[in-house]
């Protein structure tokens, strides 16, 4: 995003714990990633942060506990969403453990093929990093592996079924475009369903191009009243 678009934005941010001061980061550097990541941004030509990423970004990754954040993310525009999570996610895998770690839902299969190579991107650097196959790839009862998965809700849904796929060490949720998502229909119970199947202690990162009601209302279902919301908003705005 250039200069020109960031002129007149402000940050918006409610956020749940009062103890939390929100402090912008200047760039990438900041945030003390691994160094196969850090590779993959400069590759991508993704160093510039926007000024909403500038807040998100050490509101999701250098706080004491995980944060569950709801993100407005019109001012960045649907890829600089990816980038958004893509870093945060890649950056917490342990390769450690070979079982799926970060979770990431979206609305259609197309749209879970393009997500999955965007961050596969940026983790051309991390050969530790293993991605589960495209969901469309998958035989049935197939046992699907991979760091990170990137899946429909539905899909998800009937592999835990058929016990394809362990999410026993899932550490971080994404939904994208969660807006879309829910004006599908009947997502909002199948997603709230899948959480029985995840860790307590999760955190959860729902990307939004409009914050309609609905989509706040469902993001603190999603979290038990526990999300951090924010957005950067014009300051001619009223």
């Amino acid at each position: 995003m250039d200069q020109l678009e960031e002129f007149g934005l402000e940050i918006v941010a409610d956020i749940v714990d009062p103890r939390i001061v929100l402090r912008p980061i200047s760039s990438f550097e900041d945030l003390n990633l691994k160094d196969g990541l850090m590779q993959g941004i400069r590759d991508c030509r993704s160093e510039n942060l926007s000024k909403l990423q500038q807040h998100v970004l050490p509101l999701i990754m250098l706080q004491k506990s995980p944060q569950n954040v709801l993100v407005d993310s019109r001012s960045i525009g649907a890829y600089n969403s990816i980038v958004t999570y893509s870093v945060p996610a890649l950056n917490s895998i342990d390769s450690t453990i070979s079982d799926t770690q970060v979770l990431v839902l979206v609305f259609s299969r197309e749209l879970s093929w393009n997500v999955r190579s965007c961050i596969m991107d940026y983790a051309k650097n991390m050969p530790e990093v293993t991605f589960a196959p495209r969901m469309i790839d998958v035989a049935p009862r197939e046992k699907v592996q991979g760091h990170v998965m990137v899946s429909t809700p539905g899909k998800l849904a009937l592999m835990i079924r058929r016990q394809m796929v362990d999410v026993t060490n899932v550490k971080m949720v994404v939904i994208d475009r969660m807006d879309e998502m829910l004006d599908m229909g009947g997502l909002e119970d199948l997603i709230l369903s899948l959480k029985r199947y995840l860790p307590e202690e999760i955190q959860i990162l729902m990307f939004t191009e409009y914050c309609s009601t609905r989509v706040q209302e469902f993001s603190r279902r999603m979290t038990g009243d526990n999300v951090d919301m924010i957005r950067a908003k014009s300051m001619s705005s009223t």
